[in-house]
């Protein structure tokens, strides 16, 4: 099976200080089998992509850099719906967030976890309003 993930339009307007949800949606589900990890980037003009957090197949969290803990936190909502949640926005957070989705299998004697296949969001743009 092919991971896709749904290219839906999205922009949000959120006031700094406050939270914003951003999704990622896979358009179907792969069998019972398979497991799923979400990266998140941004990126804002003039300046290169940041890879935000790594939810792993195993479920493990990984921070891009350690003082985005207390900032960031992802998860996965529904079977098709990864999460990102942005605490306490800070005008310096807006810009353009994407997801990129990768699909794992068990293969092999013994077996290990593989990737298959993953597939990107488009880009998503947050605005940050001045309080």
């Amino acid at each position: 099976s092919k991971v896709r993930v749904s290219k839906v339009y999205w922009t949000e307007n959120v006031t700094e200080h406050r939270e914003v949800a951003i999704r990622c949606s896979l358009e179907s589900v792969g069998s019972s089998a398979t497991l799923y990890s979400v990266m998140w980037y941004w990126n804002r003009e003039n300046s290169g992509s940041k890879l935000l957090l790594h939810l792993q197949h195993d479920g493990l969290l990984e921070y891009g850099e350690e003082g985005l803990r207390r900032h960031l936190h992802c998860y996965r909502s529904s079977s098709t719906d990864f999460v990102l949640k942005l605490h306490q926005v800070e005008m310096e957070d807006a810009g353009m967030y994407w997801c990129r989705v990768a699909e794992w299998q068990l293969h092999g004697h013994p077996s290990k976890w593989i990737n298959q296949a993953s597939d990107e969001s488009q880009r998503m743009v947050l605005t940050v309003l001045p309080s």
